[in-house]
């Protein structure tokens, strides 16, 4: 991570302690008012969590996907082919040939889980015009559940035998899958793709790969696993590009990363979601307070009987008269205590000047 991305991180985390602060300063006022701003402060808060659950914390989309089915016995991922080319404006055209034995049973469904987000705040990528079949038979009705609770940040394409036809009999079966992949291109020139991301439920028996592009790559890189350093077994270059292969991957999966002088920059670490979205995430509690400020305070002064109002002068102007006679004349005697003090002495308005 950059500098840069070091600087945001920790104004983040300032950001968020803040915000804490903030929420338990509601709570403390609400109690030391006697609940007066308690109803204010709940609204508040209540603002405050959508923002930030709707924002920030939920996935996209409720659920939806189904879950995928047991693994049949022998079921397994044969070859695993892969043709990636970048183009000039940073989109990723990719082509996917597998080769899948169904095991001992039929199956009525294929599925493919391809991850297309890298998580809170992470490098992720964006799925956009999937187009599936199968070589026998054909046409086959392709289905794509975008990320949700089931399946998290997973993308999952499900393909199925045109209506009316026969399950896939049991066995091997050739798939073919193509999609584009946005959001992948970094500054530099970096393309990070992880075509085998841990989404299989079994391991892959051979896997092969090409990574071409509009200008030729200055370098790539092919990681067995997640963060493990371990590369991948071929990494050969030929006139038109890269080609990577490996046998028996592992359920972590493959990531590849190349650079190409040239290609258009559309995504940094802090593009995976809008900077307005992180905006309301973080100072949401600051617009809880800012509306709480601002909203009217209808409880109002409290009403009092005229008559204690009344009784309350009378006797602050004989405490006021025992001083005086106390102090300047002991032979005064006490003013009496009057029902309405202004009416019986003839007074008129406060201030008049009468």
């Amino acid at each position: 991570m950059s500098i840069v991305g070091y600087v945001i991180w920790t104004l983040i985390v300032i950001l968020v302690v803040f915000d804490l602060c903030v929420i338990v300063l509601f709570i403390g006022a609400a109690i030391s008012s006697r609940f007066t701003g308690l109803v204010k402060a709940l609204v508040s808060l209540g603002l405050a969590a959508v923002f930030v659950g709707y924002c920030f914390l939920l996935p996209p989309r409720p659920g939806g996907a189904p879950r995928l089915p047991a693994l049949a016995s022998g079921e397994r991922v044969e070859q695993f082919d892969v043709a990636m080319r970048v183009r000039a404006d940073g989109v990723v055209d990719v082509r996917e040939t597998i080769d899948y034995d169904f095991g001992a049973r039929p199956h009525r469904v294929f599925y493919r889980l391809l991850a297309t987000n890298g998580g809170l705040m992470g490098k992720g990528n964006g799925l956009h015009s999937v187009r599936a079949h199968s070589m026998v038979p054909a046409p086959t009705t392709v289905h794509t559940y975008r990320p949700d609770f089931t399946h998290g940040s997973q993308t999952l394409i499900a393909i199925r035998p045109p209506s009316g036809q026969p399950a896939w009999r049991s066995g091997g079966h050739r798939f073919v899958i193509e999609y584009e992949l946005r959001h992948v291109t970094y500054d530099r020139g970096e393309v990070e793709v992880a075509p085998v991301a841990g989404s299989w439920r079994l391991p892959i028996e051979r896997f092969h790969a090409t990574l071409t592009g509009d200008t030729r790559p200055t370098e790539v890189t092919c990681e067995v696993g997640l963060d493990t350093g371990r590369k991948c077994e071929t990494i050969r270059r030929n006139s038109s590009g890269v080609e990577l292969a490996q046998r028996a991957v592992p359920r972590t999966g493959i990531v590849v990363r190349g650079w190409f002088p040239g290609i258009r920059h559309t995504i940094s670490e802090f593009d995976e979601a809008s900077p307005f979205v992180y905006a309301i995430s973080v100072f949401a509690p600051l617009i809880s307070l800012v509306i709480w400020r601002m909203a009217p305070d209808r409880s109002g002064p409290r009403r009092t009987d005229p008559r204690l109002r009344v009784s309350s002068s009378g006797s602050s102007l004989r405490r006021t008269a025992g001083s005086q006679e106390e102090h300047d004349s002991p032979e005064l005697p006490d003013i009496p205590e009057l029902e309405n003090p202004w009416t019986e002495l003839g007074g008129g308005d406060i201030g008049s000047g009468h």
